[in-house]
């Protein structure tokens, strides 16, 4: 085991369980220590990069529905459903629909915005 951390790691295939550990605890050192804002952040890149990868994977081999992308942001902001659903003027049954992937997200709620929304 290199005692180096930035080593740790570098060759994936060569990690023992020791380092596995060490990785745990830094990865584990330094979450805790992060703000919510950070954490957000955080998770924000995850979904981007998890949108990313779904769009340019050529051979993707399930397809999975926008709503299933806005219900992780709609999770890491901590929005309610129901909320939301009235935000953009949907009923709830159809944005439950739109998460489940049994309603597509058309060019109408796309476009909605702050004014379109009646209070």
């Amino acid at each position: 085991m290199t005692n180096n951390i930035e080593l740790i790691g570098i060759q994936s295939n060569k990690i023992d369980k020791s380092e596995t550990e060490i990785i745990k605890r830094i990865i584990d050192a330094r979450s805790q220590n992060q703000s919510k804002e950070e954490i957000i952040e955080n998770q924000m890149i995850g979904i981007k990069f998890s949108i990313n990868k779904y769009l340019n994977d050529s051979i993707t081999s399930e397809v999975v529905e926008a709503g299933e992308f806005l219900n992780d942001i709609l999770k890491v902001y901590e929005i309610k459903k129901n909320r939301f659903a009235k935000y953009i003027g949907l009923s709830e049954p159809n944005l439950h629909a739109l998460l489940k992937g049994r309603r597509k997200i058309n060019n109408e709620i796309a476009k909605k915005n702050r004014t379109d929304i009646q209070n």
